[in-house]
């Protein structure tokens, strides 16, 4: 009987756009927003199985699911300072394309990247951003409930969330 494999890899580079002294900003210079870019990479196979919903935040600030429909999903937003302070998020959620469905020699791998950046009135990017990346790489056992796999993998996964705040800071 094959066992689950599960790799997990986490990378985050947590910074601030910062203050104005800190990216070598003159004092003229202000925080105008913020642009960010999400990217999911996945298979065909988890294409094939389940309904992908990738949930990020828009540039009204609201957090909305976006469905996936390619094994690669990428969008920018530019968030503007009046939005600030922001709660940035990004999560994804599976569930089987079909009910009752079982596994039946699927490979799952599924990689989530964010990048954050600060733009200022000038045109000029911050020196300092904010990345995060993670990568799930699962064998599922064939016969497996597609459905509780979804629910295992959903919950195991990484939810990210930064505030941006008025000053520039990411947390």
């Amino acid at each position: 009987m094959m066992t689950a494999i599960l790799f997990c890899g986490l990378t985050t580079v947590l910074t601030s756009c910062g203050s104005d002294d800190d990216n070598g900003k003159d004092s003229g210079t202000t925080l105008t927003k913020v642009r960010v870019v999400y990217t999911v990479t996945t298979d065909q196979s988890v294409i094939d199985a389940f309904k992908v919903n990738v949930y990020n935040t828009f540039e009204d600030g609201n957090t909305n699911p976006e469905a996936m429909s390619n094994t690669t999903w990428t969008k920018t937003v530019e968030i503007p300072a009046s939005k600030f302070p922001v709660n940035v998020e990004f999560y994804t959620v599976i569930k089987p394309l079909v009910d009752g469905a079982t596994s039946s020699n699927l490979s799952y791998s599924l990689k989530r990247e964010i990048e954050l950046v600060c733009i200022y009135s000038d045109g000029t990017t911050g020196v300092a951003t904010k990345k995060a990346e993670n990568q799930g790489i699962k064998t599922v056992e064939d016969g497996t409930s597609l459905a509780e796999f979804a629910k295992d993998t959903n919950n195991d996964q990484t939810h990210w969330s930064f505030t941006v705040s008025k000053d520039g800071t990411i947390n």
